[in-house]
């Protein structure tokens, strides 16, 4: 690799941007992705990672690599090499708005480039693609008249409750909202809280987040509703973090959800006091998608993870079984 492009001690960048750029095209050539880091700030809003110049320095610098690096013929599929570019993204938009899924539009793409492998990105990135692309076209009437409705909404009852999370460039990511009976449906019946991220079923691909319990009558009950920009940690914690807000600071004893790392690692730094539990139904479904090859007929494959499941309390039981 040229010397003009590795990283040396000493070396001054004049924003973040140019920062990044650098360190993603020596990741490029040598064979590993980069990300940005989370930003630490001050009270107030200062960024305390740089210095006095206003500009980013290489302070240490370790050029061995602790993990497998990509070759070169895979290392425009990294992370951070990803992108899609104007001309395929407006492809997918035509695409998308003709009643083509996400899945097949990706797929053709693929079969005009020659294989998936050299479109340069997955159909998630497509997925965020497409999300993004609406949510920054988002028309003040439509994001005013949510507002509006919520603000009629506590008008008419202070005890509504809603919040909004905005980007650096002042757009709407994440949005939670809770109407009063929604509020008093926990109180009594808060204890034990299912969240669930599956209903996906609407045109910008936002995952819709609900909070439900059961009432004295077995009865589904609703705390509160969310859409969220994307299911990551940071996400998570602003969702679950808000709705601890909306119910005045008391945490469930104990929260059922899917199988998400994210969601996990979110649950355990905003409520570390709950009890946190995988929803059988999610459990089920991962089973017969990852072990329904080994189910046949005359099979106790079945009755023996349902044991598993529900009959076995002890832990070292459960080991033998």
């Amino acid at each position: 690799m040229e010397e003009a492009l590795c990283p040396k001690i000493g070396m001054e960048f004049q924003s973040e941007d140019e920062a990044y750029n650098f360190c993603n095209r020596y990741g490029l050539g040598v064979g590993f992705s980069v990300r940005k880091d989370y930003l630490n700030k001050d009270k107030d809003g200062v960024v305390t990672s740089r210095r006095e110049t206003m500009k980013y320095q290489v302070r240490d610098l370790v050029i061995e690599h602790n993990h497998t690096l990509h070759i070169s013929e895979c290392a425009h599929m990294m992370r951070s090499q990803r992108k899609v570019s104007f001309s395929q993204g407006a492809q997918a938009e035509i695409a998308n708005d003709a009643g083509i899924s996400l899945k097949q539009s990706h797929e053709l793409m693929g079969k005009e480039a020659g294989g998936l492998g050299n479109i340069g990105y997955t159909r998630d990135d497509l997925k965020r693609y497409l999300r993004t692309k609406r949510e920054r076209g988002l028309k003040y009437g439509e994001a005013g008249a949510m507002l509006r409705y919520f603000e009629e909404q506590k008008l008419e009852n202070p005890s509504f409750f809603h919040a909004e999370q905005l980007d650096c460039e002042e757009q709407i990511t994440n949005i939670f909202w809770a109407d009063a009976s929604m509020l008093m449906d926990y109180t009594y019946f808060g204890d034990v809280v299912t969240f669930d991220t599956t209903y996906k079923t609407n045109k910008e691909y936002r995952p819709l987040g609900v909070f439900v319990g059961f009432n004295q009558f077995r009865q589904l009950v609703i705390f509160g509703a969310t859409l969220l920009y994307d299911e990551t940690i940071e996400s998570f914690k602003w969702v679950f973090g808000t709705f601890i807000e909306a119910v005045c600071g008391r945490h469930p004893k104990t929260i059922f959800t899917d199988q998400d790392a994210a969601m996990a690692a979110a649950i355990s730094a905003v409520m570390p006091s709950t009890y946190h539990g995988l929803c059988t139904f999610h459990i089920r479904v991962n089973f017969m998608k990852h072990l329904g090859n080994y189910y046949k007929d005359g099979s106790n494959l079945l009755y023996r993870f349902a044991e598993c499941m529900y009959e076995i309390e002890d832990e070292n039981e459960f080991i033998m079984a």
